[in-house]
């Protein structure tokens, strides 16, 4: 059978469009029953509290968190895996975004198609969700192909950058988008535990959260390919009906602790993601393999990344 349960995971920072993100889940889905959400709702109003519908209220799992101790979209994303249940597939999404009719179908034949036609054993399809409509109508995707230069002080990036295409072909990355990504339900586990293990819970990061989870993926034997169609927009921009937006979640932390937290958060992804880490159980590729497929070149003892603007290596596609 094709279809099995999805899980998706929301993080909702004071966001006004969750409840429609949660109807647009259920109501354009082939089958909304196979379909479970969790959400992380920091909301400070009832006007941010993610509204579900009544029919499907069982199919929703909370956690709760006041804007005041918020600690940042990592941080979210960690929690939300606690509420993971053995979903066969895990899907990883924004507040604020709206999906296309029959998007569960769709995303499931595109997973099929790379597991079972092109022998990708666990892929992960990932991309910048489109701005609008009329973009993903037109099948433009945003391939993950090049890390910003890293700033001084970090030794990771903090952003990815993308191109647009126009494709029918799947292409190979070993970038990932935290605000699209559709892979099977044991990735949610996979994070979770190589996050406690790298750190516990990664508090107050707003700089590193992608490329930690791209190379949790790289490491532990996923593949991550730019699909030729998105289903889904995201609202990158900050205002609704003329309403202000809420989501810069750094001007609402109150916690003394936050910019020692912060640091030590920082410097635990930065020990993961050092090429010289060998450490870890599961782990069927180095980190030194992750930035070389990242496109970065490394300190002359090769412990470092240095290699700014860096772009991916491989041009590998499948159709």
């Amino acid at each position: 059978m094709l279809l099995r349960s999805i899980y998706i995971s929301i993080p909702s920072f004071r966001d006004s469009r969750c409840s429609t993100t949660i109807h647009s889940i259920f109501d354009h889905a082939d089958h909304p029953d196979l379909v479970s959400v969790g959400v992380l709702d920091q909301s400070a109003d009832p006007s941010e509290t993610c509204r579900v519908p009544a029919e499907r209220q069982h199919q929703v799992r909370y956690a709760r968190v006041s804007p005041a101790a918020a600690k940042g979209p990592l941080y979210a994303r960690q929690l939300l895996c606690r509420l993971y249940k053995g979903e066969t597939y895990y899907m990883m999404i924004d507040a604020h975004t709206t999906f296309a009719p029959h998007w569960d179908t769709l995303l499931c034949k595109q997973w099929h198609h790379l597991h079972h036609r092109c022998g990708v054993g666990k892929p992960i399809i990932s991309a910048y969700a489109a701005q609008n409509l009329d973009e993903m109508n037109a099948g433009v995707v945003h391939h993950i192909c090049r890390a910003q230069p890293i700033t001084s002080g970090k030794l990771f990036p903090g952003q990815s950058g993308s191109v647009r295409l126009s494709t029918s072909a799947y292409r190979r990355t070993p970038y990932v988008s935290c605000n699209y990504l559709f892979a099977e339900g044991s990735f949610c586990a996979t994070l979770s535990c190589e996050l406690y293990r790298a750190g516990g819970l990664f508090k107050h990061v707003f700089w590193g959260e992608e490329a930690m989870v791209a190379c949790i993926a790289y490491t532990t034997g996923y593949d991550v390919y730019t699909p030729p169609r998105l289903y889904a927009t995201h609202q990158y921009y900050p205002e609704i009906a003329g309403r202000p937006d809420n989501l810069n979640w750094r001007k609402s932390v109150t916690d003394p602790n936050a910019a020692k937290q912060q640091q030590e958060s920082e410097a635990n992804i930065a020990a993961y993601m050092d090429p010289t880490n060998t450490n870890g159980p599961i782990r069927v590729r180095s980190v030194r393999e992750f930035w070389q497929a990242a496109g970065f070149k490394l300190s002359s003892d090769g412990s470092v990344p240095v290699q700014s603007n860096a772009v991916c290596t491989s041009p590998e596609t499948l159709v």
